[in-house]
């Protein structure tokens, strides 16, 4: 994965985020990944990491999730343990 993107949006529940971040965890250049911001847009069953990030209002709203990706907003995010925070 090349480090140029503005975002990683992922449009799943949260298998697919959850192998993502596997996947950045494995990158060569695993702190600045990780920098870059993940997006999820919930379209799985249960979708408890887009409720976390973006409450119970927005936590199931796909409409409100990919406008949020659009607008640039960012929510509050998580801590990954062993990522290094500048």
């Amino acid at each position: 994965m090349k480090l140029g993107y503005d975002a990683l949006v992922v449009v799943s529940g949260d298998g697919l985020i959850h192998e993502v971040l596997n996947g950045i965890d494995q990158h060569e250049h695993r702190d600045q990944a990780f920098c870059i911001p993940i997006a999820p847009i919930p379209t799985g069953s249960g979708n408890g990491m887009s409720l976390n990030l973006l409450g119970l209002q927005d936590g199931l709203d796909v409409c409100a999730a990919a406008l949020n990706v659009l607008k640039g907003v960012f929510c509050r995010s998580f801590y990954i343990p062993g990522v290094v925070e500048d």
